[in-house]
């Protein structure tokens, strides 16, 4: 099972993630620029089957707020993916 977080420090997210289509990876981004946010380190690694991901963003207070929570409700629909597909 994966360790998915979304973390909040001053004006910064840390994500890390693990996640089941690299495009997903893009989708992030664009979700971070459309709350005024911008990434300011991204690391993708190949896993196997998944993709283990490392992404900070730099963004205003609100705009950050609100990444963090899509970033979490994306993250708990990956790790339920990914554990359906390790127990198929």
């Amino acid at each position: 099972m994966s360790n998915n977080t979304a973390t909040h420090v001053d004006e910064r997210v840390h994500a890390t993630m693990t996640l089941s289509d690299p495009r997903l990876v893009a989708k992030i981004i664009h979700i971070s620029l459309r709350h005024g946010c911008t990434y300011t380190k991204l690391n993708v690694h190949r896993s196997g089957d998944s993709y283990e991901t490392q992404i900070e963003f730099e963004g205003p207070e609100d705009g950050l707020r609100r990444l963090r929570t899509q970033l979490e409700k994306m993250t708990h629909e990956e790790t339920t993916l990914l554990h359906d597909k390790e127990t198929s």
